[in-house]
């Protein structure tokens, strides 16, 4: 749906498999400064009781430890936006810990908006999410806007959400598969990959 929406709004996409690219593929792709969104679907765990093990999960075999992802080189031109479509992606230090602790905080800086999750989020909610997310993006009203809409419509509930993705073509499968119940357990798995 995230490719399907961009595509349709101008932008070129282009897919990567964690799975085929790995660990030093994603830095390839973080590093790069020609790419305006870089969209990770993925997932991530929040170090708890060790800030330390807090890891962007890439494959079963491959992932990248905050002190990794705090060694990539960001981007030094315009701002780009990097979205963390991955559970506990903005999680910080609780507790009166630094709120730049956690994999979102160390990653935004005056050169790249981060948009991720702040807690454990369901897989569904985060495709819902990620639909309503780029469709608020491509619509050009800027990033707060584009965020702001697809949060109005997830605490709307499910009617926002159908409202919100209803009529869209490039959402329209993503569109069926929520208003079918029985059709929607094919995103029971999550296969990591980003967008450049």
């Amino acid at each position: 749906a995230v490719r399907n929406v961009l595509n349709g709004a101008g932008c070129e996409v282009e897919v990567v498999s964690a799975a085929d690219r790995g660990a030093e593929g994603f830095r390839r792709s973080y590093e790069r400064q020609d790419i305006d969104l870089l969209w990770v679907s993925g997932h991530a765990e929040f170090g708890h009781r060790r800030i330390e093990d807090t890891r962007l999960i890439l494959t079963e075999d491959h992932a990248l430890l905050l002190r990794d992802l705090m060694n990539l080189k960001p981007p030094a031109g315009d701002r780009r936006l990097l979205v963390l479509n991955s559970c506990d992606s903005a999680t910080m230090a609780g507790l009166g810990g630094p709120s730049d602790v956690g994999i979102g905080g160390m990653l935004a800086s005056a050169h790249q908006a981060v948009v991720s999750h702040l807690w454990p989020v369901g897989f569904h909610a985060a495709v819902r999410f990620g639909g309503l997310l780029a469709l608020g993006l491509a619509e050009g009203k800027g990033l707060f806007e584009g965020f702001a809409k697809a949060v109005r419509a997830l605490l709307g509930g499910r009617d926002m959400v159908r409202l919100a993705l209803e009529g869209h073509e490039s959402t329209r499968e993503l569109f069926e598969k929520f208003d079918n119940p029985e059709t929607y357990g094919f995103m029971n798995v999550a296969t990591p990959c980003w967008l450049e």
